[in-house]
């Protein structure tokens, strides 16, 4: 199945999914939301005073080569939440699959945790102590908030994207899990 094809079958599932959320499921999940672009926001925020959009577009985007991957189910959701419209990817292009020769379809706030968290030699040399201590304690912040998201999915939809499809072959998908009245998760039933 060619990667497009993944991509639109797992998207579909999460939205589908997604709509069907208990209203408390669907509170805490944009609470979540919020806290990640939260998170995001300010990790962008330290590398922008060193004009990261200027490093990068003279490289042309090297690190972003291999990020098929890095579009997770968490990101998804949080697009979700936000009732914002998504890209869709170009795979196959030879770069970033989630931008073009204009830069990253997403806003800083959208962006995967690799994508947010991964800072290049060109953009280390800018950054000092201070703001390096800074970064690392917010990349681990997103990582928590990460992992506290992605209990709200079922063990095998946390990670990519298109690694869900990949470890899950087409059968009724199920990406949420709820705790039943019993005190189980169970999967979220429609």
């Amino acid at each position: 199945m060619a990667d497009l094809n993944k991509w639109h079958l797992v998207v579909a599932a999460v939205t589908d999914e997604f709509a069907r959320l208990s209203p408390p499921r669907r509170a805490l999940a944009a609470r979540y939301a919020a806290d990640v672009k939260a998170c995001k926001t300010s990790l962008h925020a330290i590398v922008e005073r060193v004009a990261i959009g200027d490093i990068c577009a003279s490289c042309g985007g090297e690190c972003c080569r291999t990020g098929k991957y890095h579009f997770r189910v968490v990101d998804l959701l949080v697009y979700l939440v936000d009732g914002k419209p998504l890209f869709v990817p170009r795979f196959g292009s030879g770069a970033c699959p989630y931008g073009s020769e204009q830069g990253c379809f997403m806003e800083a706030a959208w962006r995967p945790y690799p994508c947010v968290t991964f800072n290049c030699d060109r953009v280390e040399r800018f950054l000092g102590p201070e703001e390096k201590g800074r970064l690392g304690s917010l990349e681990r912040e997103l990582r928590l908030l990460y992992g506290r998201f992605e209990e709200l999915l079922d063990p095998s939809f946390r990670g990519g994207l298109l690694m869900c499809l990949e470890r899950n072959p087409p059968r009724p998908l199920r990406v949420f899990h709820d705790t039943g009245s019993d005190g189980r998760r169970s999967s979220c039933q429609p």
